[in-house]
């Protein structure tokens, strides 16, 4: 197959169109210049545009990569040559990025039949686009040879009969499908079939476990049933036993009833003599009354009145009345603060004040008299200035004079005053005329504190007099009463006894009647009780005498608390029981669940079996292709290196090693440099397009971009070989590829 010409309206392309030449073709030009378009572009025209591809790792689909930048849709043509007829590809994106194809005579125009869009590829190519893109499609930086099943199909098919039908990565995807419907986590059949088979057995076991259980409750019930039996026994002869021994008390108790009778009947006769109970309890509450008065006299009387003592006299306020002494106090007070204010103002001060209106005075006189006076005396002829300074110096000299006599008399009075201030401040003791008035209302306070307190002294000698005669009188009519009780009575304390006497007396009655009561209830009680129950014979109720039926009911209690704990477990039991089925039905099923586990078992072993014997094939049919690649590869690279290295090894996952020349051992790919793994990745697509795709034409973009000016030259020189036999389309960005290549 050999491509003519393309137009394509695909990426940066608008409508252009790029023709080419059979054999080597070299495509150069700057990057962005559209060279990996026009790769892309024939990829999508031969095999169109995945649409169910979406943006991963940052890598956008070739439906929005390449969508045309002038916003149109995708749109374009390849004219090509395959088996002497010219074909024309046309494909417009319709109903999606370029889904409408169409295939057509060159030269006729008429539509070529079986030439389909999902086909086209697969037809002029010879392979499917996995296959083509891993052989003979060069991308820049994705050299670098994957395995595929398509492209392992190729390749089994040179060693075999010629049938592409086989690929040992699908038959083992199938077998392990297969055996993971199988076994498969919990999902497969295997798992689900033990899970069913473990929990049948597990019923069984559970229902054999209920089934024990229910025997062990049904033996404890029966015990329990017994034991409860023999509980109500003893209650009923604990309760004749408490029978006899209440008829006992009830005997008793009528005696205790007679007594309690006879008793009260001797204290009745002895209060019959008394007062009444209002009379004696008004005069028992009455003597506590004047007991307590009594002492609290007594006590009272102990304690003296304290009083203040009488204050010393006070030259300052000999006998005085308080009055009198406030009097004095501010009078003298007054008189101090008087003495200490009343210092007249110096005449000099008051001159001074003066002297502004002396002279103003002064001054207004001596122009009057200049005006005055005839014009022909001589103090007409004076000046008006002079006239006034020395008027005004005559009277300042007057003035002063004056100022200084009035200055000595007010020092003299001032010191008057101030002396006597000070010995009447002296006299008190005082700093101030305020002290003067403390001192005064101090001695005041002092005064009429002990004139109250003297009163209220007195006062109080009278008030414990008159109680005093109170309660002797209500003594003497508590006496007089008492005697009703006893003739002699003659004292307080003769009447208290004769009293607490007659309350005893009243108590005893009050308590020989509740005694009474008392035992007539309890007699009655009993004989209620008695004629109710059914006498037995006390050598029958003997042996419960130590049984205690408190405790015997708490033991009822629980034996009946257990029964019915129990008869509800034998009852869920038997429920649960019922349950979980027909033991007779699990059995039946877990020998079914048994013998379809061992079915599924022995079914994967085949398939484990199938999957070993496959590998073996697989491994046999491999090393029979795999020699045919190594060599055509291996001579590829040791022309492109110079012979440098002289054989490659592949193994089944197309995991490559490079033997140098000389050596003895062999050294993984990633050993070598970027350039050296370019060449072997290169060496190896070119083999594997020579036996695979021998037809179709190879295009490579940037696939030299690694390598050095001397292994690009060999590496050109391989593809110029190659052109002879099918068409090479080279995309560069560099112009030394065209260079060496004129070189040659």
């Amino acid at each position: 197959m050999r491509i003519r010409k393309m137009t394509a309206n695909f990426g940066r392309l608008q409508e252009q169109v790029l023709e080419l030449e059979p054999g080597l073709n070299v495509i150069s030009g700057q990057n962005e210049a559209g060279k990996t378009t026009w790769a892309e572009f024939l990829l999508a025209m031969l095999y169109g545009v995945e649409t169910r591809t979406r943006a991963k790792n940052g890598q956008l689909p070739i439906r929005t990569r390449f969508a045309p930048w002038d916003g149109t849709p995708m749109s374009g043509s390849v004219e090509l040559e395959k088996d002497g007829t010219r074909i024309l590809l046309e494909r417009s994106s319709e109903n999606g990025p370029l889904s409408s194809f169409r295939a057509k005579d060159a030269e006729t125009g008429c539509d070529i039949p079986g030439l389909t869009a999902a086909g086209c590829g697969e037809f002029l190519i010879g392979a499917e686009r996995a296959v083509y893109q891993r052989s003979g499609f060069f991308r820049q930086r994705q050299l670098a040879v994957s395995s595929d099943a398509q492209l392992e199909k190729r390749l089994s098919s040179l060693v075999t009969a010629g049938s592409e039908d086989y690929s040992y990565a699908e038959l083992d995807a199938r077998l392990r499908k297969l055996q993971s419907a199988i076994r498969h986590n919990q999902s497969g059949e295997l798992p689900k079939a033990e899970g069913a088979l473990l929990d049948t057995e597990r019923r069984l076991s559970a229902l054999e476990a209920l089934r024990t259980k229910q025997n062990e409750i049904l033996a404890e019930l029966s015990a329990c049933e017994a034991r409860e039996e023999t509980l109500r026994q003893t209650l009923a002869g604990i309760e004749a036993y408490n029978a006899m021994q209440r008829r006992e008390r009830l005997r008793h108790a009528k005696e205790e009833l007679q007594a309690a009778w006879e008793d009260r009947e001797a204290w009745q006769a002895v209060c019959e003599e008394l007062p009444s109970e209002g009379s004696l309890s008004a005069l028992e509450v009455r003597l506590q009354l004047l007991q307590q008065q009594a002492q609290a006299a007594a006590e009272e009387a102990s304690l003296d009145p304290i009083l203040t003592p009488e204050p010393p006299d006070d030259p300052l306020f000999s006998n005085l009345t308080p009055k009198q002494i406030e009097e004095k106090a501010q009078t003298d007070a007054a008189s101090a603060e008087t003495l200490q204010q009343a210092v007249p103002m110096g005449a000099g001060r008051l001159l001074c004040r003066l002297i502004p209106a002396l002279l103003l005075i002064a001054a207004g006189a001596v122009l009057l008299l200049r005006l005055s006076l005839p014009s022909w005396l001589p103090i007409k002829r004076i000046p008006y200035r002079d006239l006034i300074g020395w008027g005004l110096c005559g009277l300042g000299a007057l003035i002063g004079l004056l100022a200084f006599l009035a200055r000595i008399r007010s020092g003299r009075i001032a010191r008057q005053k101030q002396f006597e201030a000070e010995a009447l401040l002296a006299a008190y003791h005082a700093q101030s005329p305020k002290d003067i008035l403390r001192q005064g209302a101090l001695a005041k306070r002092r005064l009429e504190t002990y004139r109250e307190q003297k009163q209220l002294a007195a006062r109080q000698t009278e008030e414990r007099n008159h109680q005093a005669l109170v309660l002797m009188e209500k003594q003497n009519a508590l006496i007089r009463q008492a005697q009703s009780l006893e003739p002699s009575c003659d004292s307080l304390r003769k009447a208290a006894a004769l009293i607490q006497d007659a309350a005893q007396a009243r108590h005893a009655l009050s308590l020989a009647a509740r005694t009474q009561e008392e035992a007539q209830r309890l007699v009655s009680a009993l004989e209620a009780q008695a004629g109710e129950e059914a006498e037995a014979e006390a050598a029958d109720l003997g042996r419960f005498a130590d049984c205690s039926k408190a405790e015997t009911l708490s033991e009822h209690e629980k034996c009946l608390e257990q029964l019915t704990r129990l008869r509800s477990n034998a009852d869920r039991l038997t429920g649960a029981i019922a349950q979980a089925g027909d033991a007779i039905a699990l059995q039946a099923q877990r020998e079914e669940l048994t013998q379809q586990v061992d079915r599924l078992r022995a079914r994967y072993r085949a398939l484990e079996l199938a999957r070993t014997v496959l590998e073996q094939a697989d491994r046999e049919i491999r090393s029979r292709f795999a020699p045919i690649l190594c060599q055509k590869a291996s001579e590829l690279f040791s022309r492109l290196t110079g012979g440098k290295y002289d054989r490659i090894d592949l193994d089944r996952d197309l995991f490559i090693s490079v033997h140098p020349r000389g050596s003895t051992i062999s050294r993984p790919i990633f050993f070598l440099s970027t350039g050296a793994q370019d060449l072997l990745y290169f060496s190896l697509r070119l083999a594997i397009c020579d036996l695979v795709i021998p037809e179709a034409p190879i295009v490579l973009d940037d696939a030299l971009v690694y390598l050095d000016d001397a292994r690009a030259k060999q590496a050109l020189q391989v593809l110029r070989d190659l052109g002879k036999t099918r068409q090479i389309l080279l995309f560069t960005c560099h112009t030394r590829e065209k260079r060496l290549l004129d070189e040659q």
